[in-house]
């Protein structure tokens, strides 16, 4: 299945506009924007862990880098680890958490608390920024695959979404370096 935006498949020329709209606005979701990123979700939630070990299969094969961060992985083979058990819950667990998270979008201290062990057990594995955007951007391209009606509208929503769970991981990060640091 490929994205959609009016029934055509997207290109990076579509997508364009959509790329820039995601570092110009990190505001409100709309109720619209909110619904359609529940109904978009449900594509997640109907198997969250077939969807996980799919992104997490995936995220491996475009940056096998990150598979370093998983002792538990660092010497298997990406397609092996479509069958792993220890990858089959880590992913279920991590779309559980992008789950609970969509509830605290309009509780930013709400969310950073809710992030917060989370993100500091990663920082100790080596995670950092630039892997969580990686991770919503590997998120945001399944979403639109397995998502017929997933649009521009749809882009704009998740990539507000994104924004706001990036700006929390940020403040989040550098509050932790910031504690290392002194």
């Amino acid at each position: 299945m490929g994205a959609r935006w009016s029934n055509t498949a997207l290109t990076p020329v579509d997508v364009a506009p959509v790329l820039a709209y995601k570092t110009s606005n990190s505001g409100t979701l709309s109720s619209k924007q909110k619904q359609l990123i529940n109904e978009s979700w449900k594509v997640v939630s109907r198997n969250m862990k077939e969807f996980g070990v799919e992104f997490f299969v995936r995220l491996f094969h475009k940056h096998a880098e990150y598979k370093n961060v998983f002792p538990a992985f660092r010497d298997e083979n990406v397609e092996d680890l479509s069958t792993s058990i220890v990858l089959r819950a880590h992913a279920t667990i991590v779309m559980q958490t992008i789950m609970a998270s969509l509830k605290y979008l309009d509780d930013p201290e709400g969310l950073k608390r809710h992030l917060y062990r989370i993100v500091g057990i990663h920082h100790k594995s080596g995670v950092r920024k630039q892997h969580y955007q990686n991770m919503f951007d590997m998120m945001i391209e399944m979403l639109a695959e397995h998502n017929d009606s997933f649009g521009q509208l749809h882009y704009e929503a998740w990539y507000i979404v994104t924004n706001k769970l990036l700006v929390c991981i940020r403040q989040i990060l550098d509050a932790i370096d910031a504690e290392y640091d002194t």
